[in-house]
């Protein structure tokens, strides 16, 4: 048995699919609007904290932190690391963790070495299983949607690019339909500015890629999980984005994806190749979805139970 716990909407989105494939005994949230959230993901949770007394599965090294007893820890995006080191704790020995779900071998070895007590498995992404035989909407003209990432200062790679190209969406809403979504540490600050240039704007990350044929997107794990289900994206790349380093994934394994720029003025040529090219493009997308989440059968949900099963008897 064990519990879960999420303090942000994203690590809800994350942690109920594999609640769902093995239900534990509490699952637990920071306030009365995530209980909203993981009751639309199918999952009954309710405001407080783990009792201490089992395994915890968590999405987030923030929620690591914040409960007591062993950690079963399911990584909440696609793996991006910066500089070699565990995003997720900057390098620092996290003892407390017995099993660490990754989306891929690669993001498990590294991140892994910094767990010495973790049994690792790559079991790809439990919030994409749903997408699997999804079929997009065929529309003649695409709807386009935006997602941005959050101008985190640990990295100049793990910044944003919103604001490089804030000035040039407004006409690209005048071009095509627009909805527009942020990471959650920042999308309340993004509506009022999608308001003014015409775009949508949408919370939910799965609306967004539900409702849109094409994504444009900077450093985010929305982008590669838009690309694993089948659309085609525009990749933004920003000044401060470092030619010189290689972090993999973002920067710059994958980073080609889609067309990637990194003018502003070159958006709206961008989308017009990216939708004229999707199909050209689609096997690259089929190669970054094999190596960054692996098998694609709508079953890592069940890998993920598995493991939890095999780590706590």
């Amino acid at each position: 048995m064990y519990d879960a716990h999420a303090s942000r909407v994203q690590y809800v989105d994350h942690l109920a699919p594999v609640w769902r494939a093995l239900p534990g005994r509490a699952f637990t949230v920071a306030d009365s609007a995530l209980v909203r959230r993981a009751s639309a993901r199918g999952v009954t949770a309710r405001v407080g904290a783990p009792a201490g007394d089992l395994p915890v599965l968590v999405a987030s090294h923030r929620d690591e932190l914040l409960v007591p007893g062993p950690i079963l820890f399911l990584e909440h995006g696609a793996g991006q690391h910066y500089g070699g080191v565990d995003a997720s704790g900057e390098g620092v020995g996290r003892p407390r963790v017995v099993l660490y779900l990754a989306p891929n071998p690669a993001v498990a070895a590294r991140t892994g070495a910094v767990m010495p007590n973790a049994c690792t498995a790559a079991v790809g992404c439990p919030k994409l299983d749903r997408w699997l035989g999804w079929v997009p909407s065929g529309r003649p003209e695409p709807v386009v949607g935006l997602a941005w990432h959050w101008p985190s200062r640990s990295w100049p790679e793990a910044m944003w690019a919103y604001p490089h190209y804030r000035g040039v969406l407004a006409p690209l809403a005048r071009r095509y339909r627009v909805l527009g979504h942020g990471h959650p540490r920042v999308f309340g600050h993004l509506i009022s500015d999608y308001r003014r240039a015409g775009i949508e704007a949408v919370a939910d990350p799965e609306q967004l890629l539900t409702n849109i044929d094409l994504l444009v997107a900077d450093n985010t794990s929305v982008l590669f999980e838009a690309a694993a289900v089948g659309l085609p994206v525009v990749v933004l790349d920003a000044p401060w984005y470092r030619r010189g380093v290689e972090h993999g994934l973002r920067f710059w394994t994958w980073a080609d994806v889609g067309p990637r720029i990194g003018r502003a003025a070159d958006l709206a040529g961008a989308v017009e190749r990216a939708w004229a090219e999707r199909e050209a493009y689609r096997p690259v997308r089929e190669a970054m979805r094999a190596e960054v989440y692996g098998a694609w059968d709508g079953r890592a949900a069940q890998r993920a139970a598995q493991a939890i099963s095999e780590a706590i008897g």
